[in-house]
């Protein structure tokens, strides 16, 4: 069977969820700067069950980073994407924008309790499915260290 071509598409929505996040958490999302997160999506492939995470970022790093803008870009695929709350996309970016390090030069800092401390702190374990999930993004929240 021949391998499809990964289609992929940019998300409007996640790259506005990623400048709120910045604008409404500076304490800990200061040194990120929106305009240098790019958000895309598969739009052709669903997430293959053996995929256990649902989104990943990935960073650009020297010297490719001199052609582009972007130094993050986050990645998912889009039957995830669509399903999603926007209480849950906002906790999926925001676990993503966390990883970014203090000097964000295309590096990204490991994951921790295999997800963001902060937000499991925050949320519990299983966070994306806590029906109290709030939207991040739609006000501020307090976060935990």
């Amino acid at each position: 069977m021949a391998n499809i071509k990964t289609e992929w598409e940019v998300v409007k929505e996640a790259e506005a969820i990623v400048t709120r996040l910045c604008e409404l958490y500076p304490e800990k999302l200061g040194h990120v700067s929106a305009d240098t997160i790019g958000c895309a999506q598969i739009t052709n492939k669903d997430k293959p069950d053996s995929q256990s995470y649902i989104a990943k970022i990935v960073g650009v790093k020297m010297p490719i980073s001199l052609y582009c803008q972007k130094i993050y870009v986050i990645m998912f695929h889009k039957n995830v994407w669509d399903v999603q709350t926007k209480a849950q996309k906002s906790a999926i970016i925001m676990g993503r924008l966390l990883r970014i390090p203090d000097e964000p030069d295309g590096a990204v800092t490991p994951e921790d309790l295999k997800d963001s401390r902060s937000l499991v702190k925050a949320f519990g374990v299983d966070y994306l499915d806590n029906p109290k999930l709030p939207d991040l993004a739609a006000e501020k929240v307090n976060l935990p260290e």
